[in-house]
């Protein structure tokens, strides 16, 4: 697993850089954007006071770029770090934070401050806080806690792909270390909500069969039902097969809502691909020219990079192509070899055969 560690000049890097290596992680300590997207996994540290953190990570103008990050793959606050991961907090001057864990960094209560020393969570993992300030969060956000003069005050908080620790000194090391090896059993797998668009409807077909159609409402209401709880959804549309997309508003809807979105179909042409990359769509997903036309696909990566990704149908081994409706003698495998080698990192690969079943 390749981590990276975000450079931005308050951060105790080298110690966290030698716990990564102990588990066998490739470390890169960095502030460069590209190698930060080329990671499998983040690591933001910190040691000082809010204000001056918030302020230094935005001189280096990641952000942006790492709040995007936090919703594609596993992201570890640690320390000052942790605090960093909320919305904000009341350090020196109220101070905007990175908005990826609900919740505010407050002065603890407590009559002595700071709070030196060890501390028990999780049955006998002690771990040793310096601190006066600490997160305030709803209680599913908070994996293990400790208690210091009658107040709670989080070790370990988590949402979605982002976790925190407070701990600090030797035991950050193996917080890290649990952290990221489990992260190398996991990092790879995503759920993603699908929805499926025929005649402005949710529906679902059975291995592509349109005779089995069954509806399943509205996607405006079921997107606005979802924001805030999914940080990237599937929107494919089953009309686009006869060349043209059809739902381009759901995917502006969805944008307009703050998801990240995965689209595709009826995708034949420069100007259907413009149009749906026009509507912001994140990753956009072609099919069957991607098949028929290399050159288009070599163009269409060209222009756009990364937002494109190919969908891989395959019915038996065999690459399937027009809605499903026709199968090719093209080995999946083969195929899915050379698709890698023309530069595309993402692939959707649907085994036909159990769709809808």
């Amino acid at each position: 697993m390749k981590v990276a560690v975000i450079d931005y000049g308050m951060g105790n890097v080298f110690n966290v850089e030698r716990a990564l290596q102990a588990i066998g992680c490739y470390v890169v300590i960095t502030n460069d954007a590209n190698q930060i997207e080329e990671a499998d996994a983040i690591l933001l540290p910190g040691v000082g006071a809010f204000p001056q953190a918030m302020q230094s990570l935005e001189q280096t103008g990641l952000i942006p770029l790492l709040q995007r990050m936090a919703t594609e793959k596993p992201f570890l606050g640690i320390c000052l770090g942790m605090q960093l991961l909320f919305d904000s907090s009341t350090e020196g001057m109220p101070t905007k934070g990175l908005g990826l864990i609900p919740g505010t960094v407050e002065r603890m209560r407590a009559k002595r401050l700071p709070h030196v020393g060890w501390n028990s969570i999780l049955r006998d993992e002690d771990v040793y806080f310096v601190h006066s300030y600490h997160a305030v969060t709803d209680e599913e956000h908070i994996v293990a806690a400790a208690e210091y003069m009658g107040e709670k005050v989080p070790a370990i908080v988590q949402k979605d792909l982002s976790r925190a620790c407070s701990s600090t000194r030797k035991r950050a090391g193996r917080s890290v270390s649990v952290y990221f090896k489990n992260g190398r059993r996991r990092s790879n797998v995503r759920l993603l909500p699908a929805i499926d668009l025929i005649g402005g409807k949710i529906v679902r077909l059975t291995e592509g069969d349109f005779s089995t159609e069954e509806q399943y409402g509205d996607p405006y209401e079921l997107l606005k039902a979802w924001q805030g709880k999914v940080p990237m959804i599937h929107l494919i549309d089953l009309e686009g097969k006869a060349g043209e997309p059809r739902h381009l508003d759901v995917v502006r809807y969805a944008k307009s809502l703050g998801f990240l979105v995965q689209t595709g179909g009826g995708i034949r042409s420069e100007a259907s691909l413009d149009a749906v990359m026009e509507t912001g769509a994140d990753r956009v997903l072609l099919g069957t020219k991607a098949f028929t036309d290399p050159d288009f696909l070599d163009k269409a990566i060209e222009k756009y990079g990364k937002r494109v990704a190919v969908a891989l149908d395959a019915y038996d081994g065999k690459v399937a192509i027009n809605g499903w409706q026709e199968a090719t003698k093209l080995d999946d495998i083969s195929v899915a070899q050379d698709l890698v080698k023309r530069g595309i990192e993402t692939i959707l690969y649907t085994d036909i055969g159990s769709t809808g079943n």
